[in-house]
């Protein structure tokens, strides 16, 4: 869904921006680094266990949780901090949103129902083997589930996926903020 927020983002940024109004506030990303920082630690808690040393492996393996959730507090911490944006406020929500339910949970959720409806059988499998490190079946002792992957959602450019309301915001936040930044380049373009 993101792909497809990106380039409604971009088509109406390029058809809006020939009006010379402002339609959001200047976009600032200063803590953008914050995000940043999130995400690293993310992709730590992802790949760490794999190619870092034994013992540190082994420490982010063990409390992979953990640095999931806290990378995804990171990466809405930054959205979130700076000055007002529609755009940037979604994304923001979006992540935090998943963080509680990660946080409340220890892994994503993930609805059986949902990937039956778009008939992934490849992840259900891995799911029911709990091969997945970030993701795990929701089950009626599950925490927070309407925050869970259980919004089943089909697109010829992205394929089928499971996805959840944090990741419906933070995808109308991502093609916000992309269709704020279309507005401003082509503004300072015809004030050139």
């Amino acid at each position: 869904m993101i792909l497809e927020c990106i380039l409604v983002g971009l088509i109406f940024g390029f058809f809006i921006s020939k009006k010379k109004r402002a339609y959001f506030p200047h976009l600032e990303l200063s803590k953008l680094w914050i995000s940043v920082l999130g995400a690293g630690l993310f992709l730590m808690a992802l790949y760490g266990p794999k190619y870092l040393p034994n013992s540190l492996g082994s420490f982010i393996y063990e409390n992979f949780s953990i640095f999931h959730w806290l990378g995804l507090f990171g990466m809405a911490l930054g959205f979130l901090l700076p000055k007002f944006h529609p755009g940037k406020i979604l994304v923001g929500i979006g992540f935090l949103m998943n963080g509680l339910a990660v946080f409340s949970n220890g892994k994503m959720p993930v609805s059986m129902n949902a990937l039956l409806k778009i008939q992934d059988s490849k992840t259900i499998q891995i799911l029911l083997q709990n091969q997945a490190m970030t993701h795990e079946i929701l089950d009626e002792n599950t925490n927070m589930q309407f925050l869970c992957d259980i919004i089943p959602f089909q697109s010829p450019l992205s394929g089928s996926k499971v996805m959840s309301l944090g990741d419906v915001l933070l995808a109308l936040g991502v093609g916000i903020v992309v269709f704020s930044y279309i507005t401003i380049i082509k503004r300072r373009e015809t004030n050139d």
